[in-house]
This record gives C-alpha cells, structure tokens and sequence, in this order.
C-alpha cells in the first residue's frame, strides 16, 4: 500500500552526491539524501534530521548535472510512504520518501528565497 501527502516543502542541505539510474522502461531516476538540523536548546540533543528524495525524468536529468553535496535547496513535491514484501525474510518493510517536483538552489543568505534560482527539467 502506498501513502501520499501532497503539497510539501523541505529545505536542507545535500548530504550526498545525487545518483541517477534509469527505470527499466528508460525513465531517469536521482535520488540524494537531503539533511536538516533540527532546533535544539541543548547541543547535546541537536538531531539531524534526514529525508531520502527522489526526482523523476527531466528534472532527475537536471539534478545528476546542477546538484552538489552540500549545496543548500528548497524543495516542493510530496511525501510517499512506500511498502514491499521483503523477499528474505518475507517481512513487509516500509520506506518514507519526499518526490521532488520542483527545485530551487538556495544561496545561505538571509535573502535566499527571493534570490533562489529554480532548477528546471527542460
């Protein structure tokens, strides 16, 4: 069963490389680990928060070429809870993950938003 909440937006820095794969009907595929400092009064309980993201086709084309680790973004797309029969062990396991339909390179200032540059798929 598959889960979806639509109309997200996470913004983070890239925790690694983007990887780009193709569907076996040749449809592009990246996915990268975007990772998010929570707040915390106490540093010994500051959590780092990760979400694994995925682009589809031209946009995941854009993302394998303008994509670095590190680099901050604001992303706009939906939470997808996904499940599956694990083969081994015959266990259903489940995965959350956030489809990045839009992009935007964040520079760090405190200005970002109004300077964002919007990654295209086109």
């Amino acid at each position: 069963m598959n889960i979806i909440m639509k109309d997200n937006t996470l913004t983070g820095y890239i925790k690694t490389e983007p990887e780009m794969r193709f569907t076996p009907n040749g449809n592009a595929i990246t996915t990268f680990i975007l990772a998010k400092d929570s707040f915390s009064v106490d540093e010994e309980n500051e959590k780092n928060i990760e979400s694994r993201v995925i682009t589809w086709n031209l946009l995941a084309e854009a993302c394998q070429l303008d994509l670095e680790k590190y680099q901050k973004v604001f992303l706009k797309g939906y939470w997808k809870t996904r499940t599956w029969l694990n083969r081994d062990t015959q266990k259903e396991m489940s995965r959350q993950e956030f489809t990045a339909n839009k992009i935007f390179l964040l520079d760090g200032t405190s200005e970002e938003m109004a300077r964002a540059k919007e990654l295209k798929g086109n």
